[in-house]
């Protein structure tokens, strides 16, 4: 504590505030109604001439005024959090993992409290540079997407939540196009109708990404009436295969047809590939 003009100690802020709350003359009250007792006027007369009459009345009431603006100023500091909210990674291959940074900023008047923090799936793993940035700093909240269960468009958000009174739950969105590494076409075989006893062929094309070296290795099916394979290299595709798919009727009941083919490559990042088979058995 350091003496102020004319030796009166200068106190903090929040002290002073605590003091005058404490200590506080109860300048409203008694030495009102001692003011009008002694002077009906008192009311009319301006405040030079109130200053004259009373001097130490006003400095009270001065001082008493300063000390609630003060104590308010202090009461109301809050954090404000400052971010930007989307982040694109463009084009990625299925299987990489996606670095990605949210910066921040506190742009308030107090700490700002980062978390706790949820994404939307157990692909994005999320933390936070700081837990408490001081009023003025900077930080950053660092995210890894992995993109190996995905394909085509994707979007993920980040739930963070903070102690900005005006900004208590920030969503972070991430979002790209995941490119996989090996792609079938058509990825669902729909057959449509098929008159029992007969048999119904497709032919689906496999091509990789990245078709040096590319090599399926095994084709396998999990129903009695579908048969898939052997895989070839397509005259049609360059560096692509060619599986032929066939429903065999004959021994299948009428109904609904729903399988799935499963593919294995030698990638891998994308080792394994599901086929879908629909239709519907119908009688002659």
């Amino acid at each position: 504590m350091r003496p102020g003009p004319e030796g009166i100690p200068q106190v903090p802020a929040p002290a002073i505030c605590y003091r005058y709350r404490e200590e506080r003359p109860a300048v409203g009250t008694a030495q009102q109604s001692l003011l009008a007792r002694a002077h009906p006027d008192v009311e009319d007369i301006a405040a030079m001439k109130l200053s004259r009459h009373f001097p130490g009345t006003l400095a009270v009431l001065a001082i008493a005024g300063i000390l609630a603006i003060v104590c308010t100023s202090a009461a109301t500091a809050d954090p404000k959090i400052q971010i930007n909210t989307k982040y694109d990674f463009g084009t990625v291959a299925q299987g990489a993992k996606v670095d990605m940074k949210y910066d921040l900023k506190n742009v308030g008047d107090a700490p700002l409290k980062i978390g706790p923090i949820h994404p939307s799936c157990g692909c994005t793993d999320v933390t936070a540079t700081m837990n408490v940035v001081p009023p003025g700093k900077t930080a950053a909240i660092k995210a890894v997407f992995n993109a190996g269960g995905y394909r085509g468009k994707v979007t993920k958000t980040i739930a963070v939540q903070t102690n900005d009174p005006k900004n208590q739950n920030v969503q972070l969105v991430l979002s790209g196009y995941v490119q996989p590494q090996v792609e079938v076409m058509p990825s669902n075989i729909n057959f449509g109708k098929l008159v029992k006893g007969k048999k119904f062929s497709q032919t689906v094309i496999v091509k990789a990404l990245k078709p040096a070296g590319f090599q399926i290795t095994g084709v396998e099916t999990h129903s009695n009436i579908i048969s898939a394979g052997p895989a070839r290299k397509s005259a049609r595709v360059a560096g692509a295969w060619e599986i032929p798919i066939t429903v065999n009727s004959a021994n299948a009941n009428v109904g609904r047809i729903f399988d799935t083919i499963t593919v294995k490559t030698n990638r891998e990042s994308q080792g394994i590939t599901i086929i879908r088979v629909l239709g519907s058995i119908v009688a002659n």
